[in-house]
C-alpha cells in the first residue's frame, strides 16, 4: 500500500485553504475548495487513527481451558464455593386451590 507523507497532505491542505480564502475574497463559490480541505483533514484523521492502533500494546495471549480444568475436583472446605440455599416461595394460591402442575394452562 502506498503511503502519502503527512508533509504532502499538509502542503495540499495549505493550497486548498489559500484557494478557499481567495474564493471568499472574490465572492466565488467555495464548495470545491472547502470539500478538498475537508477531504485532506479526514485523511489526516484516519492516518492518525492508524498510528494510534499500531502504537497500542499487544493483547496478552489467550489461555485456553484444559480438559483437566473441566474435570470435577473435590471441593475443598476453604474453596470459596458458596452453596446455594433455596428460599421457600410463599404460597400464591388459596388453601386447597393449588394446581397439579406449574403449567400456565392449568385452570
Amino acid at each position: 500500500m502506498n503511503e502519502i507523507s503527512s508533509d504532502l497532505v499538509l502542503q495540499k491542505m495549505r493550497e486548498a485553504l489559500n484557494q478557499l480564502e481567495n474564493a471568499v475574497k472574490k465572492g466565488e463559490d467555495t464548495t470545491e475548495s472547502a470539500q478538498a480541505l475537508k477531504t485532506y483533514s479526514e485523511l489526516m484523521i484516519e492516518a492518525g487513527k492508524g498510528r494510534g492502533a499500531r502504537q497500542q500494546k499487544a493483547a496478552p495471549p489467550v489461555q485456553h481451558a484444559q480438559i483437566s480444568d473441566l474435570e470435577k475436583k473435590p471441593a475443598s472446605p476453604e474453596g470459596g464455593h458458596k452453596q446455594t440455599v433455596q428460599k421457600e416461595r410463599p404460597a400464591i394460591y388459596d388453601h386447597g386451590d393449588e394446581p397439579e402442575s406449574d403449567s400456565l394452562l392449568d385452570f
